[in-house]
């Protein structure tokens, strides 16, 4: 006998969140409530063993969630973020590393060049080699000439 269809939009909660505005970069902290990146929901089946991975914008948001998959799936982790979001990059470490995970914490501005170097550079000292690379940071601000 089969299973009655159910309506996926009814197996879901539709909670109303208050209107929120946060000048850039945002940060997690700051949201009420503070988003699930995975921290609440997230398992990983250690798909990415003995891997490395740089994520630009690890701190909050997409970049967060994807940091937490890359570390779940057993992969050691550096994330890239702006010194204001040390708040959010400290709460992810700490979660990661009460988990037994390696998590690396670079900040810096990728808007400028040298800063992107140096970034890579820490990461591929830190873990030994650098296997994926998630960009998710998100340039606040013109760069000159663009």
């Amino acid at each position: 006998m089969k299973s009655p269809l159910v309506n996926p939009l009814e197996l879901y909660p539709h909670e109303k969140f208050p209107m929120q505005k946060q000048e850039a970069p945002g940060l997690n902290s700051k949201m009420l409530p503070i988003p699930d990146c995975g921290e609440e929901s997230y398992v990983g089946n250690k798909r990415l063993e003995g891997r490395k991975a740089l994520i630009t914008g690890g701190d909050s948001g997409i970049g967060r969630a994807v940091a937490i998959a890359y570390a779940r799936e057993g992969a050691e982790v550096a994330i890239n973020y702006l010194a204001v979001e040390q708040q959010d990059a400290q709460s992810l470490k700490q979660l990661l590393e009460q988990e037994g995970k390696t998590i690396h914490l670079i900040p810096g501005d990728l808007r400028d060049e040298s800063t992107c170097i140096r970034v890579i550079k820490e990461a591929y000292q830190q873990m030994g080699g650098i296997r994926y690379t998630g960009n998710k940071c998100r340039c606040t601000g013109s760069l000159p000439g663009y």
